[in-house]
C-alpha cells in the first residue's frame, strides 16, 4: 500500500497549485486524474481575469493574447468596457504547474481513475489495468462538479448547469471578450472569447442535450448540418451555504461550488482555493477544515455573495434586463483597437 500526506484527485488547476504548496512545505502528496495529458482536452474558455496570479505573471507560450476589452449585449445593445486579463493556453500554463509541483516531490498519476474510498484514510485508485491502494492523511477533492471525492465522502450532489463549447478558426479582434444576455437560453448566456489565432464559441444551458434549439445566437455553428465538434462539461450552479468539506476531505474549485453565479467562470475561485488549501495544509494541518472553512468563509464567500446579489438585480432567472445590466455596466466608450467591432462569429 502506498503511503501519503494528501491525495489529491484531480490534475486541474486547484488540485496542482495545491499539490505544489503542499510539497514545498515538506508533505507527501500524490495527485491522480483520469485523463492522459495535463491540461487537455479544453473545456473552458481559458480566460483568467488577471495578466497574473499570486504575483506569478503568465509568460510566453501560457498566453495565446491578453483580453482588453469587453462587450456584453443584452436585448440587442452592446455595453463596452475595457477590461484586464489573460487568455490563455491552458495546456501549456498547467503543465508549468504540474512541473513545479513535481520537482517539489510531488508524484502525479495520468490515467488513473479514484475508484472510492476503503476507508476515511485510503482510497482505491485505478492506474491502467491495475488496483492501488492508496492510504491518505487528507483527501482533496479538486475533479469537476461531478466530483468522485465529493460523492465518496457523503456530500450531496451540485445543482448543474452545462457549458457547451466549440473552437473556431481565425480571430478578428484577439483580446476582446463578447457576452450575450438576452434571456434566449434561459439562465445561461453565450459567448465569444477572441484568442490569437481562434475563438472559442459557447453557451451554458441547463440540460447537456439542449444544444440545437439554440442555434439562432451563433446561426452555422449551432446548426443541424454543421461539423463543429462542440465539448459539453457541467458546472456547478453556485449556492452560497454549501460545505467545503467533511472530515479530511477538502474540496475546492468546482468539486466545492465555487463558482461565479453570474457568469459562472470559476478558473480564478479555483486556483485560490487550491494554493489556500495546499498552504493550510502545509503550515497548519491539525486544523484542516476548520482552517480552510473559516479562510473559505472570510475570502471567497462574500465575493461569490456580491455576485449573486447583482444576478438577483438584473433578473437573470426571467431573462437579462437591458437597463439594470446598463446600471451595472454602462456604455462606455473605450481605449481599444477594435474599430470597428465585427465579431468573427456574427451575434
Amino acid at each position: 500500500m502506498k503511503t501519503v500526506d494528501i491525495l489529491v484527485v484531480g490534475a486541474g488547476p486547484a488540485g496542482l497549485y495545491c499539490a505544489r504548496e503542499a510539497s514545498r512545505a515538506g508533505l507527501d502528496v500524490l495527485v491522480v486524474d483520469l485523463k492522459s495529458r495535463i491540461g487537455l482536452p479544453v473545456l473552458c474558455g481559458e480566460f483568467f481575469p488577471s495578466r497574473e496570479f499570486q504575483g506569478e505573471p503568465f509568460l510566453g507560450e501560457e498566453v495565446s493574447t491578453f483580453a482588453t476589452a469587453i462587450i456584453t449585449y443584452c436585448q440587442g445593445e452592446p455595453f463596452q468596457n475595457p477590461i484586464e486579463g489573460a487568455l490563455l493556453n491552458r495546456d501549456v500554463w498547467e503543465e508549468r504547474v504540474a512541473n513545479q509541483a513535481r520537482q517539489s516531490g510531488a508524484a502525479i498519476w495520468l490515467n488513473s481513475k479514484f475508484a472510492g474510498l476503503e476507508h476515511s484514510t485510503s482510497a482505491s485508485i485505478i492506474r491502467g489495468d491495475r488496483l492501488h491502494q492508496v492510504a491518505f492523511r487528507w483527501l482533496v477533492g479538486a475533479d469537476g462538479a461531478t466530483s468522485r471525492a465529493r460523492r465518496a465522502a457523503g456530500l450531496p450532489p451540485l445543482k448543474l448547469a452545462y457549458a457547451h463549447q466549440t473552437t473556431v478558426k481565425g480571430s478578428d479582434h484577439p483580446g476582446l471578450l463578447e457576452f450575450l444576455l438576452d434571456g434566449f437560453c434561459g439562465q445561461g448566456y453565450a459567448w465569444i472569447f477572441h484568442k490569437e489565432r481562434s475563438c472559442h464559441v459557447g453557451l451554458v444551458t441547463d440540460s447537456p442535450k439542449r444544444l440545437k434549439q439554440f442555434a439562432g445566437p451563433f446561426g452555422a455553428a449551432f446548426a443541424d448540418d454543421s461539423d463543429q465538434k462542440f465539448t459539453c462539461r457541467a458546472i456547478p450552479i453556485c449556492l452560497l451555504g454549501q460545505r467545503v468539506g467533511t472530515g479530511n476531505v477538502l474540496l475546492i474549485g468546482d468539486a466545492a461550488g465555487q463558482v461565479d453565479p453570474l457568469v459562472y467562470g470559476g478558473l480564478a475561485y479555483a486556483c485560490e482555493a487550491g494554493l489556500q488549501v495546499g498552504r493550510l495544509l502545509g503550515q497548519r494541518p491539525e486544523d484542516g477544515l476548520a482552517a480552510y472553512t473559516e479562510w473559505y468563509e472570510r475570502t471567497l464567500a462574500p465575493r461569490l455573495m456580491e455576485s449573486l446579489r447583482i444576478r438577483e438585480i438584473i433578473g437573470l432567472g426571467g431573462g437579462w434586463r437591458r437597463e439594470t445590466v446598463e446600471e451595472f455596466w454602462p456604455p462606455r466608450v473605450c481605449r481599444n483597437p477594435f474599430a470597428p467591432l465585427t465579431p468573427a462569429v456574427s451575434l
